[in-house]
This record gives structure tokens, C-alpha cells and sequence, in this order.
């Protein structure tokens, strides 16, 4: 079992860099192996005047948004986007009808689904409801959700394909690294550069980044004109290029 130590971050100071995330409560619990990392790496080699606690909270912050992202390349959500829309869609087409035309009904719903099976692993199946007592809970259902995009909103195809941008995943982590960024800026004392150092180590030991370590900073080094001086220098540059430019 993993060895963990409980940390009590200053949450009020702390709101806003996650919009994922339960300001709540009064402590939680961190990977021991993380702390020590937040301590050799940002407290001790770069020294802030802020409180260890606060910069491992903002570690598991980062932490938890890698493992969505991660989450999200496991599975096909193109696909399921896909069919959200074209069942939004179907809705939408249905109520502007229905606001033309207040006496137009729905019949019949149909519905299917899948069942795995130890056969042929899983098949679908489908069935109708014709009952229009319960059709007609299941249209409040459907309204009270998607009556907003009935003709009253057009633009909702612009919205999705918005909402698709800002999720993706280098957009969120570029947001993540903005946030960071004002944070530290605005609760330490540490100069630009050092700020993005920070922001670089963290995103590095969380996962959200893999090449801004020591050891790809040493494959640089051996070519005949190195482009970094220092790592440092190669930490700053490849985060201030990808985040903040």
C-alpha cells in the first residue's frame, strides 16, 4: 500500500485553479512520494514564500486532471458526442414543430439498449412504450432538459462545437497552466521565470507533461550546438513556448 501524509492547504487562497474540484474540505491526503518530490524540487531548490501545503494541493489538482485526460483517450468520445447531438438534435426539430403547432403529440417512444452476453458478448435490444400517460412523463423528463434548444436557440450547434474546444485536451491544459501561473504571481514573491519553472516541475510530476526531465535536458546537451544553458533554462523556454505564447 501506498504511503500517504495528510496536508491542510489554505483552500480560500486556492479557489478557482480547478473547476473540478471540492473546496470543502479541511485537509486531504497526498502520495508521500509526491510531498518529498514538491519539497526537493519547488521548496527546497527554489525556495517560495508560501506554504508547502497550498503547492502539493495544486499537485493533486493536476493530478486528477491528467487522469481525466487519460480517461478520455481510453474511450471514443467522438462517438458518443456524436449520438448526444443527433438525440439533442432530434428533440430540437420536435419542439419547433411543437411551438408552431401546440397540437402535435408523440405516440410512441422507442428505446433500445445492450445486454452482454457470455455468447456473443453483448447484443441490443429494443422496445417501444406506447402508454401516453407515460409518454408524457417521459416528454417533461426530455423538456425541463433540452427545451432550451428548441427555436429559441439556434446557435446550438455553435455551442457544442465551443464547448468541444475548451475541452480539449491541450486547451484545458494550457488553461491549467494560466492558472497556475496567476496563482504563484499572485501569492509568492517569485520573478516571472521562476514562476514558470514551477508551473513546468509541477505539470511534470503530475504526468501532465513526460519531456521536461533531466534526462531529456542531457539528450540536448550532446548535440554539437546545445540550444539551454542550464535545465532550468530548458524547462522555462519549452513550457513559456507551449503555454504561454
Amino acid at each position: 500500500m501506498l504511503e500517504t501524509t495528510k496536508i491542510h492547504p489554505e483552500f480560500d487562497k486556492l479557489k478557482g485553479i480547478s473547476p473540478f474540484w471540492d473546496n470543502e474540505k479541511s485537509c486531504i491526503d497526498i502520495l508521500k512520494s509526491d510531498y518529498e518530490a514538491v519539497k526537493q524540487f519547488i521548496m527546497n531548490e527554489k525556495p517560495i514564500n508560501d506554504k508547502i501545503d497550498n503547492i502539493c494541493y495544486i499537485l493533486v489538482l493536476l493530478k486528477e486532471e491528467n487522469e481525466r485526460l487519460e480517461i478520455r483517450k481510453r474511450h471514443n468520445y467522438k462517438e458518443h458526442r456524436e449520438i448526444i447531438y443527433k438525440d439533442r438534435m432530434q428533440v430540437s426539430k420536435f419542439l419547433k414543430l411543437w411551438e408552431n403547432d401546440k397540437s402535435i403529440t408523440i405516440d410512441k417512444l422507442n428505446f433500445s439498449y445492450e445486454l452482454n452476453s457470455p455468447i456473443n458478448n453483448q447484443y441490443r435490444h429494443s422496445f417501444s412504450i406506447q402508454d401516453s400517460e407515460l409518454i408524457g412523463e417521459i416528454q417533461r423528463l426530455i423538456w425541463s432538459k433540452y427545451k432550451y434548444q428548441s427555436s429559441t436557440n439556434e446557435n446550438y450547434k455553435n455551442n457544442l462545437n465551443y464547448q468541444r474546444e475548451i475541452n480539449k485536451p491541450e486547451t484545458r491544459k494550457k488553461e491549467l497552466a494560466k492558472s497556475v501561473k496567476k496563482y504563484l504571481s499572485t501569492n509568492t514573491s517569485l520573478g516571472k521565470n521562476q514562476i514558470i519553472y514551477i508551473v513546468g516541475i509541477l505539470f511534470q510530476i503530475s504526468g501532465l507533461e513526460k519531456n521536461l526531465t533531466q534526462e531529456k535536458y542531457n539528450e540536448t546537451i550532446l548535440m554539437e550546438i546545445p540550444p539551454y544553458n542550464s535545465f532550468n533554462e530548458f524547462v522555462i523556454k519549452k513550457v513559456r513556448t507551449k503555454y504561454f505564447k
